[in-house]
């Protein structure tokens, strides 16, 4: 105890000659880690550190200077995966190096509520979003930290989007009603969650904005965020014509960018991606009995005509979709396995066409792969408390 006192009456004094300007300038620097054990410090350094002026000042250095990702030869990708059987059940998220030769495992954070029904809503800027039964997740892998956001005030089934909103630093989430509109019901009702307000809105702006006899697709994965909106793989109603819908985040507005038809035949499948920072589209088709992806890749954002063919890929013998692009240029690729009845995550070589299997395995929840960053947002927030009656053992 004497000894943690004349620690913290050094540091305090120490303190005494630097503004606090500088203080911050220091603190905003070092990672999550390292300032979650500098809170025991003092007082006023808990204030400081758990403070939300802080906690957004410390996001925009992370996510200016990538100070993290730029202390390894290569990018650390965070991969969720989910393990269980009749008797046992394991959730957690593990950070992989993704060097050029194979994934190898950096960290693993235990998801710490277990539930067959833990869905992913979408993954930006550090925060999961999840949804589990009639409920919204937040979780912050890096500070270890669950929020269990405020209920809609709609009950319906709705379409989701996850993301940042970086002119306000706050995260949110659109919910889209699967309710079209009709002569009877001429709008689509649409929720907007706010973490900085911690309440659902019926966004206006995103009502009036929404295009009308938009179909969202949701066969091929969640929606995903890039540039401060969220987007979603869609079509025309009438016509079948595929586009993508995005939402920005900060003004709460819908677009839409129509695809050319020498992207995508009658019986392709779209879905959407980022990959190495890009829009980017998968193209799914079965012809002829062959299964294939074509990977296009939106070289200036929001400029369709921007759109060039990456490579396609053969999904053939169990594959069951395209996941990402390693930091090597290699696919990660979802490959069935008939023996245990769940997914192995793999990697395929696009030079040679080998496809190698990573040793990845999850037996329930599809693979969720991104781009690992590290925050502090949730620190002052409340942790969310978990029953064990939230288990399920039923099927999904």
């Amino acid at each position: 105890m004497r000894a943690q006192a004349l620690e913290e009456g050094r540091t305090t004094a120490m303190s005494d000659f630097l503004s606090d300007e500088i203080v911050v300038e220091i603190l905003r620097r070092l990672p999550t880690k390292t300032l979650i054990q500098f809170r025991s410090v003092s007082k006023s350094w808990y204030s400081l550190i758990t403070n939300p002026n802080f906690i957004n000042t410390h996001l925009n250095y992370s996510l200016t200077s990538n100070t993290y990702k730029n202390s390894y030869d290569s990018l650390l990708m965070i991969v969720r995966q989910c393990l269980c059987d009749l008797h046992t059940r394991t959730e957690h998220c593990t950070l992989y190096i993704d060097s050029n030769e194979s994934f190898e495992v950096y960290k693993r954070f235990v998801i710490p509520i277990k539930s067959c029904h833990l869905i992913t809503v979408g993954y930006a800027k550090g925060l999961f979003c999840f949804f589990e039964q009639d409920r919204f997740l937040l979780w912050n892998p890096s500070i270890r930290k669950f929020m269990a956001m405020a209920k809609p005030t709609i009950k319906t089934s709705f379409n989701h989007g996850f993301g940042f909103d970086p002119q306000n630093n706050d995260y949110k989430m659109v919910r889209i009603a699967k309710i079209y509109s009709t002569k009877e019901e001429p709008t689509t009702p649409i929720e907007v969650y706010s973490l900085n307000a911690g309440s659902w809105t019926m966004s206006s702006t995103a009502i009036n904005s929404y295009p009308v006899g938009i179909t969202i697709s949701d066969a091929v994965r969640f929606a995903v965020y890039l540039e401060g909106a969220v987007h979603f793989a869609a079509n025309m109603k009438q016509s079948n014509d595929p586009l993508i819908l995005s939402f920005d985040l900060s003004d709460e507005v819908f677009q839409t960018m129509l695809l050319p038809d020498s992207i995508v035949g009658p019986r392709t499948q779209i879905g959407i991606s980022v990959f190495g920072e890009l829009l980017s589209l998968l193209c799914y088709e079965h012809t002829a009995g062959i299964k294939s992806c074509s990977i296009w890749i939106m070289k200036e954002y929001g400029v369709v005509d921007s759109l060039y063919k990456q490579f396609k890929i053969d999904i053939s013998g169990g594959i069951t979709h395209v996941l990402g692009i390693r930091n090597n240029g290699h696919v990660l690729l979802v490959v069935a396995t008939t023996s245990s009845g769940g997914w192995m995550l793999s990697s395929y070589d696009p030079s040679s066409q080998q496809i190698k299997n990573l040793g990845i395995y999850t037996t329930a929840n599809p693979f969720v792969v991104d781009t690992y960053e590290e925050n502090l947002i949730l620190l002052n927030k409340p942790n969310a408390a978990f029953s064990r009656r939230r288990v399920s053992k039923r099927k999904m």
